[in-house]
């Protein structure tokens, strides 16, 4: 981690702990722009539990994805090798 990240790892800590300290005033000032019900709206009309189902299992489908691209069977022994590898770790071929 840099110096600069940690930085404003401790800027973010502070700010938060800041609105935290005046979460009252926070939701007031949100409540009187009217951003509150905008997003109690936006809950109602486009997060329904299907939505938000659909959007996790989207999510998972992606991240299980991703894994398997990576790696690929080696064609001698069958093991599970690395895409950027050039030889197979375990029978020692050229893949």
């Amino acid at each position: 981690m840099t110096l600069r990240v940690r930085k404003r790892l401790v800027v973010y800590v502070l700010i938060g702990i800041v609105l935290l300290a005046n979460a009252a005033l926070v939701v007031q000032w949100l409540q009187h722009v009217g951003l509150i019900d905008l997003a109690r709206w936006i809950r109602r009309e486009y997060f329904t539990g299907t939505a938000l189902a659909v959007i996790a299992v989207l999510l998972w489908l992606l991240s299980e994805r991703d894994t398997r691209v990576a790696e690929k069977p080696c064609r001698v022994c069958d093991r599970v090798i690395a895409i950027s590898g050039r030889y197979c770790p375990h029978c020692g071929s050229r893949t």
